[in-house]
This record gives C-alpha cells, structure tokens and sequence, in this order.
C-alpha cells in the first residue's frame, strides 16, 4: 500500500473555519435568483429567532493518518468557547507536542498527538480535557483530505496554507507558535469571512457541514453560533476574540499571519516536483483500488470489497487532488462501488443524495445524472 510521501500538513482548519467559508461555494457557481418566499427564507435562516443563548465549547480536532490506515493522531487541537454572557469568542489551543504520561513509549515521543495514535482519540480527548480544565461540547474531527476540501472551498493555495500552518521548525517554541498561527488564522476567518456567508441559503451551507466528523453537533445549532457571531458583531470586534495557549508556552508567542495574497496563481505553488509526484501517487492509487473493487464486484466478493473500500473511503482521499474533473469522476466511482457493496443502503443512499446536490451545486450536470440513474436503478 502506497504511503503518503507528500510533507505531512495536517488538519488545522476547524469547525469556524468550515462555516465560514461556505460562501466560496459561488466561486463554482452563482446562486440562482430566488423569488421572494425563498429570499425571506434565507433571510430567517440568519434571524434573531436563531441565536445560541448559552456558551458552548467545540473541540477542533486536526487528525492525521496514511491512506488506509484507520489510525490516526491528534495533530490540531483548539477548543472554540463561544460565550453568550460575555459576548467573546475564546480559542484554547493545545500543541500537538505537549507531553504526556505514555509509559510505554521513549520519553522523546510522549506527546499528545502520539497518544491519540497509540490510545486512540478518545484517550486523547481525556487529556486535552486534563490539560485545558475545559470540558467540549461536541468535538469536531477534520482529517487531511477534509482540510484540502475546505481551504480549496476558501478558494486558499492549499498546499502552502497547509505548510505555513504546520510550520514549527522555523521557530525557536516550534510547537507553541504553529499552534499559535493555527489559532490566528482561525480568528482571521471569522473577522474576514463571516459578513459573505451570513446570507447565504441553508443548502449551500449543509453540504459542506456534512463533510466533516460533527459528532452530535447538528447544523441548526451550528448555524446558531454563525447568526450569534453576526447579530453581535463579533467579527468587527477583534479585541472580543481571545487565543490562549495551555500549557503555557516558556516563551511569548508572537502574531504571524497567513498572507495568501503570497501566491496569486497556481502555478506559483503547483509547478513543484514534489507535489506533481504526490498527485500523480495519489491518482494511482485510487485508480487501483477502484480497479480493484470493479473486480471484486465482477466476482460478487461484496463483504471483501467494502471493507477494502471503508478506510479510504471514510478519509475522502479524492479532495487531495488538485483536478476538480479528476477529483469529482474518482469520487463518484469510489462512491459507487461503495454504494453497491454496502449491505447499510440507508447511509449509501445519503452519500448518494449528497452528492447528488453537491453536482448540481457546482455545475457538474453529467456526473449528477449518472448518480441519479444509479439511485434510480437500486428502487427497481
């Protein structure tokens, strides 16, 4: 099985990152006009009537794993407090590198995110809790794949977002401040980006609320906090948004901003060996894992096909490349030989439907007939 080879960036891009980014959507494809029943209902989605009334805390989880390996690390950590009585907004950030008591591992790799990998993620969930005195809400986990879906979507340089994020060895704290400048972006998203998506329909804003991991956290909650942060201004009041740090760094940590404006184009961050050959790495792998369960399929080996497919699946490899044709036709070919061996056709059908309407969103009229003619086709 390939591994990943490609620099290992993880998944710092959270839950307000997600929501906020909704409106780039429209970089794909302009809304259409709506009458006036519909615009008043986009309008009460962002009304007063929908306002979160009591703090809330999300655990922000970047994880990290290899292409089919179900395990992962803990590699983003930030807890997002949004705080009704105070009217502010607190990140709490947690380095990846804090140390942990891990008996069985030599001193230099006890750290956190080896813990989620050895333990397992809800061992490591208990010892942000330890560490922050802060007990989440709901977590949300963002894998790899997820966090190249969003920035793309944010209509960011994908690569060299991800590298500036998980940038440590330029500094002299490395851990500390990657975990700082993940904590500012965060906070960039919500003074830049939150004006464009508080008017944007409801459907726009679900499909990429169902891309990540939300455990529990439902869209109408989600769409609380987002009318909160507008109705109060929040993202015009940078002094109400608070980042600190725990444990506390050794030294001060200092204010470094993404500046995407560094790569106007494409070619000035893809015309890279390294990422020609991850992407080329990538492709074939998908390619043959799809050739693989066409097999599979041929020789009615359904069980073995989905568990071959699950893991993979599960990590969204196709939004790791840079093709959106490519991208979209490998996903709908994954999607369909996960759709034809899963004996668990309820949860299929909801991918199915999904995306569905995430072709119809982006204009890709033939793949989204061809997915309709297979929901079509499994009534019968």
């Amino acid at each position: 099985m390939l591994k990943q080879k490609f620099p290992v960036i993880f998944a710092p891009i959270f839950f307000l990152g997600l929501i906020f980014s909704f409106y780039l959507i429209s970089h794909f494809r302009k809304p259409k006009s709506v009458d006036t029943a519909s615009a008043e209902k986009v309008e009460n989605d962002n009304d007063q009537t929908n306002l979160l009334d009591e703090p809330i805390t999300i655990l922000l989880l970047g994880l990290d794993s290899r292409k089919g390996d179900p395990t992962s690390r803990c590699d983003a950590i930030h807890l997002v407090t949004f705080s009704p009585p105070e009217e502010k907004i607190i990140i709490t950030s947690v380095p990846r590198n804090a140390r942990v008591d891990l008996p069985e591992v030599a001193t230099p790799s006890a750290y956190l995110a080896n813990l989620c990998e050895q333990r397992g993620i809800d061992a490591g969930v208990s010892e942000i809790i330890r560490i922050t005195n802060l007990q989440p809400d709901h977590t949300i986990k963002i894998n790899f794949s997820q966090t190249l879906g969003i920035l793309r979507l944010l209509g960011m340089p994908t690569t060299p977002t991800l590298q500036f994020l998980r940038n440590r060895t330029s500094y002299l704290i490395g851990g500390y401040q990657r975990s700082h400048n993940q904590a500012l972006f965060l906070k960039d998203m919500i003074l830049h980006h939150t004006e464009q998506v508080s008017n944007l329909p409801k459907p726009m804003k679900q499909i990429i609320f169902k891309m990540v991991d939300a455990d529990g956290l439902d869209f109408e909650t989600a769409n609380s906090i987002l009318n909160w942060v507008v109705k109060n201004n929040l993202w015009q009041k940078p002094e109400k948004i608070e980042l600190t740090i725990k444990p506390l760094p050794w030294y001060k940590v200092i204010d470094i901003h993404f500046a995407a404006s560094d790569y106007p184009s494409e070619i000035s961050w893809q015309d890279n060996e390294e990422f020609k050959n991850y992407q080329s790495e990538l492709e074939n792998y998908l390619k043959n894992l799809i050739e693989t369960g066409e097999k599979c399929l041929a020789s009615d080996q359904k069980d073995y096909l989905c568990q071959l497919l699950k893991t993979p699946f599960s990590q969204q490899l196709w939004l790791q490349l840079e093709d959106n044709q490519l991208r979209n036709q490998l996903h709908f070919d994954l999607l369909r030989l996960y759709f034809l061996s899963s004996g668990d056709k309820e949860k299929t059908s909801v991918l199915l439907d999904d995306f569905i309407t995430e072709m119809e969103v982006i204009g890709e009229t033939e793949l989204k007939k061809k997915a309709e003619e297979l929901s079509e086709n499994m009534l019968f």
